[in-house]
């Protein structure tokens, strides 16, 4: 009997066994097959795909060896009277445009979708380039679950992809320059962006409430994340802020449940109103030097703090900013016993935590 077969790394046993009684007579070990290394050749980009490296797998287990990475995005497609004459992808009829009255245009609406895929050609049917994607364009757009953005289009308007929940990524082209306040909010499926470099801004609402979105890119053209720019992005688990970031606003990262960690740059002066409430993946906190005031329920209910450093440049601290911080132990202040007690601090702002110890240049204060 084949107790079991050999794989490419584990052994196989074979036995023979009486068939009257079911005594074992003998059994002997197969040896493992080894991988069937096979080679995945390097992919030059299209208009199709991007490009990808050389990459090994085996064919029989599928195990990746070496694994393909991006090269290059993939290239433009080329339309003529809207079908790409490299690939013969179609653009979508059911767009709408509206003129610029300089021979651009920009995309207005879509009347009913017919297609799981959204195609926007570089150019309208009338000849206007097309460089923007207007305000409420694809509003509860459903329907779709991939969308083509030429990079002809250097603006992305107002809640342009509101509550398109079918979409699950979308690759926003270089040339984009501008994305509008709450473009994304309600893509509650969308996993992964990556904003483009010249974006200075992470307008308002941007991507409140997308749910599922786990990893962002942000470029270090950014200079400012607005207020409620990832409010209840719960499956976010890490953010990369760039050092070109001198703001973090209002409720910008609150009901993240998922972040675990945060590295907040040296540039921001001010951390705002409940930017980081209810993040309850964190575990420590640092305060970098130059922040002079904590806003206003700044870490209210970040129940997993244990430790927080604050640097003695912070005059003020908000109104419950640490309030609820139910597992805060310890405190650590950059500064002296006179200057601690010197803050400015907002009504319970260290309201139910637990019981820290504020260690000072010169001393320690224990909880009242």
């Amino acid at each position: 009997d084949l107790i079991s077969e050999p794989t490419c790394t584990e052994a196989g046993i074979d036995r023979t066994v009486c068939a009257v009684c079911g005594e074992t007579l003998s059994s002997k070990v197969i040896p493992a097959k080894g991988h069937s290394v096979v080679i995945d050749e390097a992919v030059a980009p299209t208009c199709a795909y991007p490009g990808l490296t050389e990459g090994t797998h085996c064919s029989v287990c599928g195990e990746i060896f070496v694994a393909q990475e991006k090269t290059a995005e993939r290239t433009e497609h080329k339309f003529v009277d809207g079908v790409c004459s490299v690939c013969n992808i179609k653009s979508s009829k059911e767009l709408n445009y509206t003129s610029n009255g300089d021979g651009t245009c920009y995309v207005s609406s879509i009347d009913a979708i017919s297609d799981t895929s959204i195609i926007i050609p570089n150019k309208s049917p009338e000849g206007d380039e097309v460089t923007g994607i207007g305000k409420l364009a694809f509003d509860d757009c459903s329907g779709f679950d991939y969308i083509y953005i030429p990079e002809s289009v250097v603006s992305i308007g107002e809640a342009a992809f509101k509550g398109c929940t079918g979409l699950t990524s979308i690759d926003i082209p270089k040339s984009v320059t501008n994305i509008e306040s709450m473009a994304f909010i309600n893509c509650f499926n969308l996993k992964s962006i990556d904003i483009p470099n010249g974006v200075k801004i992470i307008e308002y609402g941007l991507f409140g409430y997308c749910k599922n979105l786990v990893s962002i890119e942000i470029p270090n053209t950014v200079t400012s994340i607005g207020d409620n720019a990832f409010f209840g992005c719960e499956a976010l688990t890490s953010v990369k802020i760039p050092e070109s970031v001198t703001n973090i606003g209002n409720y910008a990262f609150n009901g993240c449940i998922g972040l675990e960690l945060i590295d907040i740059p040296v540039g921001v002066t001010s951390i705002g109103y409940a930017s980081f409430a209810r993040c309850i993946g964190f575990t420590s906190v640092k305060i970098p030097d130059g922040v002079t005031s904590i806003g206003d329920g700044a870490f209210y209910e970040c129940g997993n703090i244990e430790s927080i450093e604050i640097p003695n440049s912070v005059t003020s601290i908000g109104v419950s900013a640490f309030s609820d911080c139910t597992s805060l132990t310890s405190i650590t202040y950059n500064g002296t016993k006179s200057q601690w007690n010197g803050l400015e601090k907002g009504e319970n702002w260290g309201k139910n935590t637990g019981k820290y110890v504020i260690h000072c240049t010169d001393g320690d204060i224990s909880k009242r």
